[in-house]
């Protein structure tokens, strides 16, 4: 593992809320210029970058839950919009 990878976010202010069409927006451009990596990431299973926002926006939103009010909370990037 890459030294200090897990650091506390240097955000100064409110994080920015995860949304799922800017999400979308970054997955697409990612493929768009690195179909291959993009392949090794989903395990060379064919995904639509649809499918992958998915996966990918569930297990942010399940990092988000396990971090909330625990002191991981300082290493997440973004925050979600609670009602």
């Amino acid at each position: 593992m890459i030294k200090d990878y897990l650091a506390q976010h240097s955000y100064k202010g409110e994080l920015p809320v995860l949304d799922f069409e800017c999400l979308r927006l970054e997955i697409q451009s990612f493929y768009t210029s690195n179909k291959s990596l993009f392949n090794q990431l989903t395990d060379k299973k064919e995904m639509t970058v649809a499918e992958a926002t998915k996966d990918v926006f569930l297990k942010l939103i399940t990092d988000y839950a396990v971090c909330k009010g625990r002191p991981e909370a300082a290493m997440l990037n973004y925050q979600l919009a609670e009602s």
